[in-house]
């Protein structure tokens, strides 16, 4: 039978597989690209589930290398043939590996389309009772294949063979995973069919970054589509829970899918970043919650730290960065870079009143790492928030006893107020700190976080209550700040290691 040759890439390299990917058309050569994997652990599982021909692999990945997959997969799967993709420095490795019997190898910094087929071409060859086609010019690929091609630039639309669509919109959908867990298409569609009647669905990038597809839909699906996404992200994040979708406005013209996918894309990731926990994005859904900016006068600052006033200047450098968080249209690397250059700022101006910045010169450079790094406006806002903290302990040294005291208020004021309904929101307001700060000044110079603490306080209270009263166990759940009796329940328990009725008995007895 007459067939096409199937194919698993394996690299820890992202960029290496979508480049083989798209090299080119590899239907009408006769392949079909299978899946990828970053690893060999993950590759074997692959290569349980589409049983390919041949598998290109490299030699030094994480988990389980090349050297060892090659042993496996010959081992195990005789039949299947393996092309190694290797670097100079490696050589000594792809020597053993023909020992195992692969096909051939490759030097990465030479790797083109054209040696990788005919590196593929050698590995058809040697398929037992594999009837290769041969009349590629036949070959129609795939609309998803196509589409691919379009979206990472190796071909035009106009010069596709004429894409088939049964309707005449489009809409683009997202999926992040934190995990990399993403549905199938099979899942997907299934899933989806329980609110859209007419659809076409189309994979376009399946990847550890993010799942996308493109939807072809008449007009009247759109508005159920929209309308019933909630319900519909509610059965997806039952199976794949840190799922977030983004669905972009419909569009109607194929010809724009690259400039629909790029700008969109980057308005999810942007997203994405500045909002990391909510679950559905919808067309322009954020533009009127971005907040108005919140100036910084940087004279009045330097100024404030010059005085000593710490706490004051800290307070306006956490009023404009909270102010920035918000302003969801500001570009991700925009944001690090006003963040970056508060920083630096301030480390020159310290240094120019002569304090003493040997601390905060030996760190700076692992805390503009860290923010650079982030991949959330909460990530990013961490490095800042230790090097306020630095700055607290370079600008005002004379007064540790003051941010003890500040402390000492933080505790006494959760002593007494345990039984109301307090969070980091109350208290913040109460001290004038800024929330998300506050929760890192409070982990950092107590030892465990806000809640953690509540609940030690709040517990304690518990303990002394069922001791010494007989008041039921919902009444004391109300009187040390429960709302909720069954939580009580579960947070005593994991605290003190039994549950409220058994600790009451254990002490009568």
């Amino acid at each position: 039978m007459v067939q096409l040759c199937k194919v698993l890439i394996v690299d820890d390299e992202m960029l290496i597989r979508q480049g083989i990917i798209n090299y080119m058309n590899w239907e009408s050569e006769g392949f079909q690209i299978v899946d990828q994997s970053s690893n060999g652990e993950e590759a074997l599982s692959l290569i349980e589930k589409h049983k390919p021909h041949v598998v290109i692999t490299d030699i030094v990945m994480p988990v389980m290398d090349g050297t060892e997959l090659v042993k496996v997969i010959k081992r195990d799967y005789p039949d299947i043939e393996v092309v190694v993709l290797s670097s100079f420095e490696n050589f000594d490795y792809v020597h053993s590996t023909f020992k195992e019997g692969i096909v051939d190898y490759i030097l990465k910094p030479k790797l083109t389309s054209e040696e990788l087929l005919e590196s593929l071409y050698k590995a058809v060859k040697r398929i037992p009772n594999f009837e290769f086609c041969k009349n590629t010019q036949k070959i129609k690929p795939s609309t998803s294949k196509q589409l691919q091609q379009v979206i990472h630039g190796s071909q035009e639309v106009d010069k596709l063979p004429l894409l088939d669509f049964s309707y005449p919109y489009f809409c683009l959908i997202f999926f992040f995973s934190a995990s990399n867990r993403y549905p199938t298409r099979n899942y997907l569609s299934t899933t989806l069919s329980r609110y859209v009647t007419s659809y076409q669905l189309e994979e376009l990038v399946r990847d550890e970054s993010e799942l996308t597809y493109l939807v072809n839909m008449n007009r009247q699906s759109f508005e159920p589509l929209n309308t019933n996404v909630q319900a519909l992200m509610g059965r997806i994040r039952a199976d794949f829970p840190d799922l977030q979708l983004f669905v972009n406005h419909f569009f109607s013209n194929v010809r724009s899918l690259k400039e629909e996918y790029e700008r969109s894309k980057a308005r999810m990731k942007q997203l994405a970043f500045y909002l990391p926990t909510k679950s559905i994005f919808l067309p322009d859904l954020l533009l009127e919650e971005s907040e108005s900016q919140v100036e910084l006068d940087r004279t009045s600052v330097m100024k404030l730290y010059k005085q000593h006033q710490v706490e004051e200047a800290i307070f306006q450098l956490l009023d404009y960065i909270d102010s920035l968080s918000k302003q969801y249209d500001l570009p991700v690397e925009e944001f690090k870079s006003l963040i970056g250059n508060q920083m630096f700022d301030i480390i020159v101006a310290l240094g120019s009143l002569n304090y003493n910045t040997d601390s905060l010169e030996r760190d700076k450079y692992s805390l503009f790492t860290t923010l650079n790094e982030a991949k959330t406006v909460k990530e990013a806002l961490l490095p800042f928030y230790q090097f306020l903290d630095y700055t607290r302990d370079i600008a005002a040294p004379k007064k540790v006893k003051r941010q003890d005291g500040n402390m000492k208020k933080l505790l006494e004021y959760v002593n007494q107020h345990y039984a109301e309904p307090l969070g980091l929101t109350e208290l913040a307001e109460h001290f004038h700190f800024n929330p998300s700060y506050l929760s890192n000044y409070f982990s950092t110079h107590h030892g465990e976080g806000f809640s953690e603490y509540v609940n030690k306080v709040r517990i304690t209270k518990a303990c002394e209550l069922l001791k010494k009263s007989k008041q039921s166990i919902s009444n004391i759940s109300e009187e040390v700040g429960y709302s909720d009796p069954s939580y009580f329940s579960k947070v005593f328990k994991k605290m003190v290691g039994v549950s409220p009725s058994q600790f009451r008995r254990d002490e009568v007895s």
